[in-house]
């Protein structure tokens, strides 16, 4: 897919369930992941880190 036609996306609060939203949107083809943010900035860099 064209990368001008994507979607940028990235998640605020990278918990419980936050984590998989972040790995999902990383995934899509229709997608342009840029990033996570949570209040907890250990959480978010190993977020991160992971996808």
């Amino acid at each position: 897919m064209d990368s001008s036609k994507k979607i940028k996306c990235g998640v605020v609060g990278v918990g419980h369930l936050g984590q998989h939203h972040a790995r999902i949107y990383q995934k899509l083809p229709i997608s342009d992941f840029v990033g996570v943010y949570d209040l907890n900035q250990e959480r978010a860099k190993k977020i991160a880190k992971k996808i």
